[in-house]
């Protein structure tokens, strides 16, 4: 008989990197606005609430059994009464390095859990700490995102097939991209003339080599500013811009919110979020 070969499957598994950065339980009644770089799913286990997607004008409701996705970058407004209780997560999926899967999406999408799903999230939390319960989590995620892969084109990029011409800069980007970078230093990295680099990213990847950058500076400011170990003069000096005026600026364009208001409405709302085990 042979073997058969998957390629298309090993070709976008091997690929896909998830990042999880918050798994939580919000039970909090919160009125309120913000715009993340990362993903968010919610799974609704009591009461009732609404989101408000203020980038495509679209409402969702947050119901009992029911998944919220919501897409990186785009601009919310939720409002969580009392008797909402839902089980929250904050993450990206990315197919090369510092492109997420869902950039550019801008519709939220909700489903109907299959029945048992949160009985079975909420088991998993109970387990012993250890690498059975992680993998058994991990399993559990990825199986509820599958419905969010709806929102995904039906073909796949020719890029996942062609990563390979684009890891030099992937890697200098992560390892040394900053406010500072010039494009004469992307293209160095790359090892390919600059216009033929623009032009090539561009019809690969549906945005610029610029838009790239600004969305790498902008997820790593934001993970500076939840961590909270850094001033916001420090986390600008970090990011290497020319002052804390400019990343200021940079942020506010980017976000929608000064890095000290989104500072202060991050900690706000995640005080509110009790941690599995805490």
């Amino acid at each position: 008989m042979g073997l058969a070969l998957h390629t298309e499957l090993s070709a976008l598994t091997g690929r896909l990197r998830l990042e999880l950065t918050e798994a939580g339980e919000a039970r909090f009644v919160w009125h309120g606005r913000n715009t993340y770089s990362c993903n968010r799913l919610f799974l609704t286990e009591a009461g009732e609430g609404t989101i408000f997607n203020r980038t495509s004008g679209q409402h969702l409701a947050m119901r009992a059994g029911n998944f919220c996705f919501m897409p990186p970058g785009i601009d919310l407004e939720f409002d969580f009464p009392a008797g909402l209780r839902f089980y929250s997560f904050h993450f990206t999926i990315e197919l090369l390095p510092g492109i997420d899967l869902f950039t550019g999406i801008r519709q939220c999408r909700s489903w109907e859990a299959s029945p048992g799903t949160a009985a079975e999230l909420a088991r998993i939390y109970a387990e012993t700490p250890g690498w059975s319960r992680a993998f058994r989590f991990t399993g559990w995620l990825w199986t509820a995102l599958s419905e969010a892969a709806g929102e995904l084109p039906a073909s796949i990029p020719v890029s996942v097939y062609h990563s390979t011409t684009y890891r030099k800069l992937f890697d200098f980007v992560r390892l040394h991209g900053s406010a500072a970078t010039t494009v004469t230093e992307l293209s160095r990295a790359s090892g390919i003339n600059y216009d033929r680099l623009s032009r090539e990213f561009r019809r690969d990847f549906g945005i610029t080599l610029k838009e790239f950058l600004t969305g790498e500076l902008r997820r790593r400011a934001e993970l500076l500013l939840a961590d909270g170990t850094l001033s916001i003069k420090e986390v600008a000096a970090h990011l290497e811009f020319r002052s804390e005026f400019y990343f200021s600026r940079f942020f506010h364009r980017t976000t929608g919110m000064s890095p000290r208001n989104w500072r202060e409405a991050h900690n706000l709302l995640h005080e509110k979020i009790l941690r599995p085990g805490s």
